[in-house]
């Protein structure tokens, strides 16, 4: 670790970067001037995929999943516009479980849930039907055959993303004139993020390769015309943001 300034590939000023934390061996190097930190050396995506494959990574149902669907359908009512039903077009572009994307078919959205990982994509497909579910990453989703969504749910999927600005780019092609996109993302620079990131479970190197902060969220969405419409208050070290077109 130097304090010699350095290019920010999330904020794209320039400066003295500090060490966030280390976990299981991964070193996280922030930005001071946005407060957004990533992995260095930063992995391709490749060892991402050789690293997934070596854990040989499962999903299993988690406590009470009917409580998890009716708990993220109260989240939705208040977050989103209301669905027309059969009208209304949701995208998952992290469906993992399938939990938000089967809350959202109760609410009346006609829904697509894709996973980047088969593991995951198998999972929710045994569980909510193979209707609605696709495996691809976002940004071969937009070069298939789709219809944009009106709503795009977009949860604890950007702090693994190799290449920000193409993944983002993804969603503004994929969201409708007038549509919305509600972000929930783990913070590396939020007032309660741990000193201590061994003790932050949502953290899982290499997978997870970026820790985004607000600032840096936001210079990342106006770089592809994107812009904030409304910021929600968490107490937990997350962000939970309602995104839009910039006008």
């Amino acid at each position: 670790m130097t304090d010699q300034t350095k290019y920010c590939p999330i904020c794209r000023e320039t400066a003295v970067p500090y060490m966030l934390g280390d976990k299981e061996g991964y070193r996280y190097e922030a930005c001071r001037a946005c407060g957004s930190a990533q992995l260095e050396p930063f992995p391709t995506q490749s060892a991402i995929e050789a690293f997934i494959a070596d854990v040989d990574a499962q999903l299993v149902h988690i406590a009470r999943p009917e409580q998890r669907i009716s708990t993220i359908e109260k989240i939705l009512k208040k977050t989103l516009p209301p669905a027309t039903p059969g009208k209304t077009r949701l995208l998952d572009v992290n469906a993992l479980h399938g939990y938000a994307t089967q809350a959202a078919r109760n609410l009346g959205y006609q829904t697509v849930g894709i996973n980047t990982w088969q593991y995951a994509h198998e999972f929710a497909v045994k569980h909510f039907g193979e209707g609605g579910f696709m495996h691809s990453r976002m940004q071969d989703y937009v070069e298939t055959q789709y219809t944009k969504a009106n709503v795009i749910l977009c949860a604890k999927i950007f702090s693994q993303q190799t290449d920000q600005e193409s993944f983002t780019q993804a969603l503004k092609q994929a969201l409708a004139p007038g549509g919305v996109i509600y972000i929930e993302e783990d913070d590396g620079n939020h007032l309660n993020t741990p000193r201590d990131l061994n003790g932050w479970p949502v953290v899982e190197p290499p997978l997870t390769c970026t820790l985004l902060a607000k600032k840096g969220m936001q210079k990342i969405l106006a770089r592809h015309g994107l812009r904030v419409r409304k910021s929600f208050f968490t107490w937990a070290p997350y962000m939970r943001l309602l995104v839009e077109h910039a006008k």
